[in-house]
């Protein structure tokens, strides 16, 4: 709340009008204004912005590179959808269901036909060589970087992949946070022994129903 005071006083000029010399006084008198009530902070409807995230049970994280290499040389196809599908039955808090994979400047439908099943895919592109060659590049150290910027927010980091990479950086989330670890691989021949020692749990790609299926001789492996 604020008010002013009245006050009173004079001002003597003395000017030059045609010639002439002319004093003049001028009495300066303010009014007092009327009192000016600002609303109090406390009576505005504004509510504290909600900076705490939220917490959830689990975040999935698929290799698809990976999964994919090791689907071609098992002789097997993967299903997208149903891998989807069989990832998020479950009716746990789930954070999301995060796809990493590399792929060439011309496999740009492969991110989009994931995105619509409902994957956040983070895709690599890589330019091909002169001699039709790829310049192979891991995708290994996007994944675990975002498992570690999303740990802290759920109970359980589940990775699809038997690559031995991930072993050191999921036990030390495992550790440092306390996080559960599931791994969900792609055969018993290619999940490494470290890794198996980290994860709490270990399910085999090929239990999940309907998404491994037999390879047709002609389908090439998705890269």
């Amino acid at each position: 709340m604020f008010t002013s005071h009245a006050q009173i006083g004079q001002i003597a000029l003395n000017v030059s009008i045609l010639g002439f010399d002319v004093s003049l006084t001028c009495e300066l008198k303010m009014e007092r204004c009327p009192e000016i009530t600002l609303p109090s902070t406390h009576s505005l409807d504004v509510k504290p912005r909600n900076t705490q995230p939220r917490y959830h049970d689990r975040v999935v994280l698929v290799d698809f590179t990976h999964i994919y290499t090791r689907g071609y040389h098992e002789g097997l196809w993967i299903d997208d959808v149903q891998l989807y599908h069989q990832l998020t039955k479950d009716e746990d808090e789930l954070l999301g269901i995060f796809a990493y994979l590399v792929i060439r400047p011309d496999q740009q439908e492969k991110v989009e036909s994931l995105r619509r099943i409902g994957y956040q895919v983070s895709p690599r592109v890589v330019q091909p060589r002169s001699d039709n060659s790829e310049t192979r590049k891991d995708i290994d150290t996007w994944l675990i970087s975002d498992a570690s910027l999303y740990a802290p927010f759920v109970k359980t980091l589940v990775v699809v992949s038997s690559d031995s990479d991930y072993a050191y950086p999921l036990r030390k989330l495992k550790q440092e946070l306390n996080k559960r670890i599931e791994v969900i691989y792609f055969s018993e021949q290619s999940l490494s022994s470290e890794l198996r020692f980290v994860a709490d749990k270990c399910t085999p790609i090929t239990s999940l129903p309907g998404v491994c299926k037999p390879r047709l001789p002609s389908r090439k492996p998705e890269k």
